[in-house]
């Protein structure tokens, strides 16, 4: 309330006006639960970012498939100009 300037009034407003957890989590992808230790969320951390971080390969192909594409209709253009 100090750092927000706000009443006592206005800040139970606004805690009651929020989401309940459970909504949350019902719209969460992916959960961490971080009421362990550091270390088992570490864990939890690292076996979530192995399921979602797409291995080097595909970043690449991802990233440079615009650009191949761009060249290769830039390529044909031009063979098919001349």
């Amino acid at each position: 309330m100090k750092r927000d300037q706000i009443s006592e009034q206005e800040a139970n407003q606004k805690i009651g006006s929020q989401m309940l957890q459970s909504q949350k989590c019902a719209f969460a992808n992916h959960l961490i639960d971080n009421s362990g230790t550091v270390e088992e969320t570490r864990m939890q951390l690292r076996t979530l970012s192995k399921k979602i971080i797409p291995s080097k390969l595909a970043t690449y192909f991802w990233f440079l498939a615009p650009f191949a594409m761009f060249f290769f209709v830039s390529w044909m253009g031009y063979k098919l100009a001349s």
